[in-house]
């Protein structure tokens, strides 16, 4: 590819995602795999921890919420390098035809997984108003139970689509072998 037509944005991100120190650390699925669990597990404990900091009253509230917003960072962190594994950056020049297909694939199922989480919410928010209407539930209860899910489904749209390449793409050739044809 030549990198010579590219925007000085462009070209770093390329640079960044084609080195090959990355391209070897993220070549095995295993690898990967770990990658989108260790996210998930981070997702997952960042919703848990939000709600306990919304249960609990007084100052100690408040060791969940730092939790939660280091938590957050850690999930940045962790999506970041999840995008480059999978090489998810929309727009991006390097990658063939049959890659941008499942680019497209990953991001129409990460739509339609986002709608099912959107129906989630939407039903657990119809249940908790029908359950008002009949009784007295305390704001901090709504708030523990609808927006841990509003997060999550936020999380699951914006990083399904590279944890589901990064699953499911097989492993990648070694990329040494490839840029020294002098080896073959």
């Amino acid at each position: 590819m030549n990198t010579e037509t590219l925007t000085p944005k462009q070209q770093r991100l390329h640079a960044m995602i084609e080195d090959p120190r990355a391209r070897t650390r993220w070549a095995p699925r295993s690898r990967r795999r770990a990658l989108v669990i260790a996210l998930i597990t981070v997702s997952l404990l960042s919703a848990l921890s939000f709600t306990a900091a919304v249960v609990m009253d007084g100052l100690a509230a408040y060791v969940p919420f730092i939790g939660f917003l280091a938590l957050v960072v850690l999930i940045l962190y962790l999506s970041a390098y999840v995008n480059i594994a999978a090489r998810w950056v929309p727009g991006y020049p390097g990658l063939d035809e049959f890659q941008r297909a499942q680019m497209d694939q990953a991001a129409l199922k990460g739509h339609r997984l986002t709608q099912i989480m959107l129906t989630a919410v939407l039903a657990v928010a119809s249940g908790i108003g029908g359950a008002m209407i009949t009784s007295e539930l305390p704001g901090t209860l709504i708030i523990a139970i609808l927006l841990p899910l509003v997060l999550l489904t936020a999380l699951c749209h914006a990083s399904f689509p590279a944890a589901f390449l990064a699953w499911t793409r097989p492993d990648e050739e070694d990329v040494e072998e490839e840029d020294d044809p002098d080896q073959a």
